[in-house]
């Protein structure tokens, strides 16, 4: 973590000039930045919390933004995006090795990177909501992880099909870390697994097998109003997010008026955490559809057969929906049901929709139907 007390810097006169002060400016409003962002997630950054935190004016921090997504851009492009790529190279350097010590090694300083992780995974669900961020921080995503993911001269089939399993695997659980605080260290026989993934041959899936997937709950249909309302929720919530669905935006999609939701919720987050359980299955009760297919198939058939249901893109927009809710359930206590699985293989569903949403071409990968049979990975 930057250091927010480090004394200024100061020009050979003895005073700070104009250049050294915007630049204090600058380290101290990212450094803030980045302690909100941990410790109550992007959607509570505001310009007076960032202010406080860097000991700065509001208006300071006009000066240097004029919106929230502005200093997410500037943080990104000055650290962030760095982190992720360099971080991208060393889990599929680990991976490519083979060796299972080195995936330890990484998966270790990846858990401890607490900051870094923190903020990566928060601007990059941002990002899917806000056009401004998406500009930065959404196109640099692509970009990196399409180099990645995607098969070209460079890439094979096989290679891109593995990175995006090995990279979805780490960012399921940075987001599990995001809702749980602390995961236990990879078991060997995750380690392994991990390891073995370059090596291992790889057969496309048989569509035949692959369980349908819901997302949904079946509507109850007893109050057409209260469904219209909870419809009305989910579909704001994917558009704009949880920053920036109020309940005045849900009563004009639902056309309703805004106190007619106010008598019954006095806040947002129990009104979108009650509509969520009425409409959303959890990510726990979406895996629980593929556990017949673990008893019967074995977690990493599984696995392969469950991604391959995941990238379907009708399923989009449950991606998003399903992403933002675990993404805010850190600082929403309300949507705590809707928070990153801290088990394995259950969180890694969440990095593929992750990954997912910024690179289209996943639905054309094959997914292996079984890299190291009876692990349990």
């Amino acid at each position: 973590m930057t250091d927010l007390y480090h004394p200024p810097v100061v020009s050979s006169g003895g005073k700070r000039s104009r250049a050294d002060q915007v630049e204090e400016n600058d380290r101290r409003l990212r450094a803030a930045l980045e302690n909100a962002i941990v410790e109550g997630g992007w959607s509570s950054v505001t310009f007076t919390g960032v202010a406080k935190r860097a000991g700065l004016t509001v208006g300071a921090v006009y000066a240097r933004a004029e919106s929230p997504a502005e200093l997410g851009n500037d943080l990104w492009s000055s650290s962030t995006q760095e982190f992720f790529d360099s971080s991208l190279g060393e889990m599929l350097d680990a991976a490519a090795a083979g060796e299972p010590s080195g995936v330890r090694d990484f998966a270790r300083n990846w858990d401890e990177r607490t900051t870094q992780v923190a903020v990566l995974v928060e601007l990059l669900i941002a990002s899917l909501f806000d056009d401004e961020l998406d500009e930065v921080v959404g196109e640099s995503a692509r970009r990196l992880l399409s180099a990645r993911c995607v098969p070209s001269p460079t890439v094979a089939q096989h290679h891109a099909a593995v990175s995006t399993l090995v990279i979805s695997f780490f960012l399921g659980r940075a987001l599990a870390l995001r809702s749980t605080g602390a995961l236990p260290p990879l078991t060997d026989d995750q380690t392994h697994v991990l390891a073995s993934y370059w090596k291992a041959s790889m057969s496309d899936v048989d569509r035949s097998e692959v369980t349908p997937l819901r997302f949904l709950r079946d509507p109850i249909g007893s109050d057409p109003m209260s469904d219209a309302l909870d419809r009305s929720v989910i579909s704001v919530l994917g558009r704009v997010g949880y920053r920036r669905c109020t309940i005045a935006r849900i009563a004009r999609e639902a056309g309703v008026t805004k106190g007619a939701i106010s008598t019954h919720y006095s806040n947002k987050a129990r009104f979108v955490a009650d509509a969520a359980e009425r409409t959303l299955l959890t990510p726990l009760e979406v895996w629980s559809q593929y556990e017949p297919v673990v008893r019967a198939r074995g977690p990493l058939t599984a696995r392969a057969l469950f991604l391959a249901e995941f990238l379907r893109p009708e399923h989009r927009d449950a991606w998003l929906v399903n992403l933002e809710l675990a993404h805010v359930a850190l600082a929403v206590p309300e949507l705590a049901a809707f928070a990153a699985p801290s088990d394995t293989l259950q969180h890694t569903h969440l990095g593929v929709m992750l990954v997912a949403c910024f690179v289209a071409e996943l639905e054309h990968l094959p997914f292996a139907g079984a890299f190291s049979a009876g692990s349990a990975t």
